[in-house]
């Protein structure tokens, strides 16, 4: 796939470098990673290419402005296609999958069809979530290059890294522990089912907005491509997974007889809940726990599963073990060892203090009244407006 890439691109040189400042980019702002639902090299490398061969004349800086601005106005889920799939006899359905793309198929979300036989859809795991995170960064990407043509910062601000472990004031920890067994092996095997957490986190926001749960507020999470090790009194080996947790007050539209609109804010008091005697099935309570359980209940099988690259049921759980449990910013650096600074200061300049606050980033405008509740833990709800 590398060799036919470089081959199909106009100017090599312009392209190994413009691909190298985007790859750093998109390492330095999280989003480097296949496994969890953002794209890989060779995705990343299509993307420059194609930005390549539309603009074949064009220097890397001049590609790297353009690079954002085309994906940020791109018709998704249109997929990226370097050349023309040949078809094949032998491989009907890989050939038909690609010709006849199916833009209702769940799994094209950002469709990057690799150009050597078989073609294939490289982002089958980008999810809606982490898709809206990439498009997020490549709108505060390209807003950054247009001050550094007006000279309002340098080039260095945009491979900034971000400090994602300030970014939120609450976080999912999802804890990969290990006695005695392959800690890479079970490692691998939890973190390839983390794509799974993010789309039951989506299922229930499709089921709020199916079942009318209106009152409820909206749950987003962010996942991050990095984990860190930690400690656990009962494991020899512990290391976790965060993901930033964070909630946005929905808005509806209320649709009267003549048939025009308005929007109007849910007021009502909002409970995330363990379950149990005070749920019953409220539409104002959210049982964070039960998308915890469908997520387990995915992950370990019923049965000892026969492909030893899967969950090792016979290990569990006194050698193997996956616990998840929500935890607040202030808390992470008495977790992770080695400790992780979470109180850097950044840099005061336009644009650094907040996201676009759409649910996946920290925000400071979340006016639900009442409390949240996380695993009879009693939180205020000014704990979620967050800030960075």
């Amino acid at each position: 796939v590398t060799n036919l890439i470089l081959e199909l691109v106009p100017n090599k040189e312009s392209f190994q470098i413009t691909l190298r400042c985007i790859k750093l980019w998109a390492k330095n702002r999280g989003i480097y990673s296949n496994i969890i639902g953002y794209l890989g090299g060779v995705s990343w490398a299509i993307l420059v290419a194609r930005v390549c061969q539309g603009y074949p004349n064009l220097k890397p800086n001049k590609l790297l402005r353009k690079f954002f601005k085309m994906y940020l106005n791109w018709c998704w889920p249109d997929p990226i296609l370097l050349c023309m799939i040949k078809d094949s006899s032998v491989e009907v359905k890989i050939s038909g999958f690609i010709t006849k793309w199916d833009p209702n198929s769940k799994k094209n979300v950002m469709p990057i069809i690799t150009p050597a036989f078989p073609a294939f859809n490289s982002t089958f795991n980008v999810s809606h979530t982490t898709k809206d995170i990439m498009m997020k960064e490549m709108r505060k990407a390209l807003d950054i290059l247009k001050r550094v043509k007006k000279g309002e910062c340098t080039l260095e601000r945009l491979f900034k890294k971000l400090n994602f472990l300030k970014a939120y004031r609450w976080y999912l920890k999802i804890d990969v522990l290990v006695n005695d067994y392959d800690e890479k092996r079970f490692q691998g095997h939890i973190e390839s089912k983390l794509k799974k957490l993010t789309q039951f986190f989506e299922d229930y926001e499709l089921s709020c907005q199916r079942e009318y749960y209106l009152e409820a507020p909206i749950i987003s999470i962010h996942p991050w491509m990095h984990s860190y090790k930690t400690h656990h009194p009962n494991f020899r080996y512990c290391e976790s997974f965060f993901f930033g947790l964070d909630m946005k007050k929905r808005e509806t539209q209320a649709f009267e007889e003549g048939g025009d609109n308005e929007n109007e804010e849910q007021k009502e008091n909002v409970t995330i809940t363990n379950g149990g005697e005070n749920y019953n099935g409220n539409p104002n309570l959210i049982c964070l726990d039960f998308i915890i359980k469908n997520w387990f209940e995915f992950i370990v099988p019923e049965v000892e599963p026969q492909n030893k690259s899967d969950f090792p049921k016979k290990e569990f759980p006194h050698n193997v073990d996956v616990r998840v449990s929500p935890v607040k910013r202030e808390d992470i650096p008495d977790i992770i060892n080695p400790p992780v600074s979470v109180k850097e200061e950044i840099p005061e300049e336009e644009g650094d203090q907040e996201y676009d606050h759409n649910g996946y980033y920290a925000s400071k405008h979340i006016e639900a009244q009442g409390e949240y509740k996380i695993e009879n833990k009693r939180v205020k709800t000014e704990d979620f407006s967050n800030e960075i």
